[in-house]
């Protein structure tokens, strides 16, 4: 997701000293609950510009299922690669999302907006995955802001999609937010661990998306690459 996403977590007040994957996983344990899938899980990965040129074909063959896009880092950067990666992903057969990086310091409806108009730009079907709202900053914001900024993005995201949206975080950084609930949305938890099972924060039962690395390789992308699994078979995400 985002680039300096673990500088970003690091500087958490949860996260207090980073030096390495292990530093991360600990301090996400920490703070959360381990939750097993249900028993099926299908697996994917999420992108951003920083990916490149993608063979969305190869990608496909290597087993991969989803992708979740970046569609934005708040209001101030569109990814350049959205729509490119959207129709691509899609001809080549995966099931796609869309996720918007979180801003608490920038105006929550003008996020939950451009996020909407992204969506409705490349055809945001029903079977496709719900919208993302990646929180992982302050801002500088108190936590009282943050919590009430999200409800505002998830309030009117739902509101015209009619999806109930995901919210992605680690137990870590949500732990350090104090622990919100926001009613009505799924959970994509970030834990990069080699264990069979994730944390997640004590607001949530259960998640639906979990983000197992950030140092994964998939054919036909260079580099490193976000790992991702779904709780569920792959009838289920096209219908969450």
């Amino acid at each position: 997701m985002f680039k300096n996403r673990y500088l970003a977590l690091c500087i958490t007040g949860a996260l207090a000293a980073c030096g390495g994957q292990d530093t991360l996983d600990v301090a996400q344990n920490q703070y959360g609950v381990t939750v097993c899938d249900d028993g099926t899980t299908i697996r994917g990965i999420d992108v951003s510009y920083y990916q490149g040129s993608i063979q969305w074909g190869q990608v496909y063959d290597d087993g991969r299922r989803f992708v979740i896009i970046r569609a934005s880092d708040g209001v101030g950067f569109e990814d350049p690669k959205f729509e490119a990666y959207w129709g691509n992903s899609g001809n080549a057969g995966l099931v796609q999302g869309a996720y918007q990086f979180f801003r608490p310091n920038q105006n929550a409806r003008d996020q939950a907006d451009l996020m909407i108009s992204k969506l409705n730009a490349v055809g945001f079907r029903a079977s496709d995955i719900p919208p993302v709202l990646d929180v992982e900053v302050t801002g500088g914001e108190s936590n009282a802001t943050i919590e009430s900024k999200i409800n505002t993005w998830v309030d009117r995201v739902r509101n015209q999609t009619g999806r109930k949206p995901i919210i992605y975080t680690s137990p870590g950084f949500w732990s350090s937010i104090g622990n919100p609930d926001i009613p009505n949305t799924y959970l994509w938890v970030a834990h990069w661990t080699t264990a069979s099972c994730p944390s997640i924060p004590p607001t949530w039962a259960k998640w639906r998306f979990w983000q197992h690395s950030s140092t994964g390789t998939v054919s036909g992308i260079d580099g490193n690459v976000d790992l991702d699994r779904f709780n569920g078979t792959l009838t289920d995400v096209k219908s969450l």
